[in-house]
């Protein structure tokens, strides 16, 4: 029995805590949350000493490691709004202390570490023995892991920056050690681990010998993936390679690793070009990523490679693929799903799976809007309620300004299209709020807590996409990797002046003008607003995806999106808005379609060519 301080928390039983804990079915800290927060619920309404108690431990569990970033090592588990979960700094003095006392006695590496590491965070002066603490039994819990997840990943990445925080060079020692063995063990079926480690390896201990050993392990599992016919993941592997040899300044295993890289993005090329599924425009993207791979061979190997002649053979082909391939455009529509039991059923679409189906069940989870149904309804309720046609509206901004008026039904023919296309936009919004929080939150949440994905995947995600044009696509995938890590206020600042070149690209492809030229010759791009005023936007995106373009990034009376961020109007919580939110999932749903066909094609054509 342990007292924090003088009558309160008196009475809690430390061994009783750890004798639950055996009992509860938890592989990360999140789960842990969900586990404490099931049993706070079983309990009866006169333990109230036991629901403080269990309350205070389930908020520590909550916060999400995000391990890398020494200004914020925790972040919320959720934000809704203007509300948000526990963060280090929301601990009161008694409840840190009840922490400290825990720290002493508590058995499990789970509770333990979160303590520490809080502790560690919040206090200040800073205790070192806290720290150790905290790495101390993070590598417990790496060690004893059946599962590798990217809260795995980010418990090691957090054991390491503790261990290097104060200069504890035995754990790090101790951990090094730990990584080799784990190398040693890894084979194709959880291969996935070996990039991971290579990459903590790389960033957090750049020691010699553990590259070494790092670099020779993902050059064989790239030799086993190529020889199984599976590119994709070969690729990645020889990739990786080619950056640790690099870092050891091993310049002729950097190029024949480069090279292996660039030729498994030759093949997917040519096997493209033979699905009819996918053709030319995923030929087009894979050629060019095969050209700027060869071109990163050092010049010194690239007589005996005979890299220059394949660069001009290569330049040939992404010429013909691009002419073959411009129309080769297309959307695939999410069908409707069952909304009862809401979130569940968006979390168990995703959980279980791998990180290409989780993501592919992800983007299906809200439907394209079918605009008749949409107007149908809108023009229903307007009948159902006449007082609608007596009074015109104003929307207002959060400072006051007027920034869209709704005219009065019957005024004219004119003004009551702009009635319904207003009401139609309000009604959306409230459905993409509905959305976000009953679909795309919950089942982000699950996914991030089975996987963990690289800026590096994103960028070859959004290669495939013929939506985003060439020139784009690093910084389209730098958006959509912040949002998937949850910064939603860098994804927007990012995507959505992108997606106003991406309307402006499209249109310029169809021959159609952009700009305007005032009465002094000056030429200046116009607005995204008026773009989307062009009758071709609904041809080239389709009328579905054209409205909600419109509606989350053009309309005043919509989410405003484009305007907002430029103006630099959005504060950190409409940064976090169900539209901001919403618009990081349309875009990554648009693009992962692509996506999701050029590995189907890869999948089904392992054939050599």
């Amino acid at each position: 029995m342990i007292v924090a301080q003088e009558n309160v928390f008196d009475g809690f039983d430390i061994s009783a805590f750890d004798t639950l804990l055996d009992a509860l079915e938890f592989n990360t800290y999140s789960s842990l949350f969900l586990a404490l927060d099931e049993y706070l619920r079983s309990l009866p309404l006169e333990a109230t000493l036991q629901k403080r108690i269990y309350t205070l431990i389930a908020s520590a569990c909550s916060m999400k490691l995000v391990a890398n970033n020494n200004e914020c090592i925790f972040k919320p588990y959720m934000i809704i709004e203007e509300r948000r979960s526990a963060i280090p700094s929301d601990f009161s003095n008694e409840e840190k202390t009840f922490f400290s006392d825990c720290i002493a006695e508590i058995k499990n590496y789970w509770v333990k570490a979160r303590f520490a590491d809080i502790l560690w965070v919040a206090n200040r002066p800073r205790d070192y023995n806290n720290a150790k603490i905290a790495a101390e039994n993070y590598l417990q819990i790496f060690e004893r892991s059946t599962i590798w997840s990217d809260e795995t990943r980010k418990i090691l990445q957090r054991a390491v920056q503790l261990y290097k925080g104060v200069s504890n060079s035995k754990g790090i020692d101790q951990i090094e050690e730990l990584l080799a063995n784990n190398l040693a063990e890894i084979s194709v079926t959880n291969a996935k681990r070996c990039l991971d480690l290579s990459e903590i390896i790389k960033e957090s201990i750049p020691k010699r010998n553990l590259l070494s050993i790092a670099a020779r392990k993902c050059a064989i599992l790239g030799d086993e993936f190529f020889e199984n016919g599976n590119t994709f993941n070969a690729r990645a592997f020889y990739s990786k390679s080619s950056e640790l040899h690099k870092q050891l300044n091993d310049m002729d295993e950097f190029a024949l690793m480069t090279i292996k890289a660039a030729r498994c993005y030759e093949l997917d090329a040519k096997r493209s070009i033979l699905n009819e599924s996918q053709g030319y425009l995923v030929a087009a993207h894979f050629y060019e990523y095969a050209l700027q791979t060869y071109r990163g061979v050092p010049n010194k190997f690239r007589k005996r490679n005979q890299i220059d002649e394949k660069i001009d053979e290569l330049q040939v082909l992404l010429r013909e693929a691009g002419e073959y391939g411009l129309n080769e455009m297309a959307l695939v529509s999410s069908p409707p799903m069952d909304i009862s039991d809401i979130v569940q059923s968006a979390k168990n679409a995703v959980t279980g799976k791998d990180i290409i189906d989780a993501l592919f069940q992800f983007v299906l989870l809200s439907p394209t809007p079918d605009l008749k149904v949409l107007r149908e309804n809108v023009i229903q309720s307007i009948n159902e309620s006449p007082i609608n046609k007596l009074f015109g509206s104003s929307s207002l901004a959060d400072d006051g300004r007027v920034i869209a008026k709704r005219p009065v039904l019957g005024a004219s023919q004119e003004a009551d299209e702009t009635v319904i296309f207003m009401e139609m936009t309000q009604n959306y919004i409230l459905n993409v709020d509905f959305s976000v929080k009953g679909l795309i939150l919950p089942a982000l949440n699950e996914i991030r807590n089975e996987h963990t994905m690289s800026e590096t995947d994103f960028r070859a995600i959004v290669y495939s996409s013929p939506f985003v044009p060439s020139d784009r696509t690093d910084i389209v995938a730098l958006g959509l990797y912040h949002g998937f890590c949850g910064d939603f206020a860098s994804s927007i600042h990012i995507l959505a002046p992108q997606i106003e070149n991406i309307v402006r690209y499209h249109l310029r492809m169809r021959n159609e003008k952009t700009s305007k030229i005032d009465d002094n010759g000056i030429e200046t791009e116009n607005s995204m607003s008026t773009l989307m005023k062009n009758d071709k936007i609904s041809q080239i995106f389709g009328e579905g995806l054209a409205f909600e373009l419109k509606c989350l990034f053009t309309e005043a009376h919509g989410a405003n999106l484009r305007n907002q961020s430029a103006h630099g109007l959005m504060t950190y919580e409409d940064c976090n808005s169900s539209s901001s939110i919403y618009s990081w999932w349309l875009i990554l749903k648009v693009i992962y379609n692509t996506y999701i066909s050029a590995l189907t094609a890869s999948a089904n054509n392992k054939q050599s060519v």
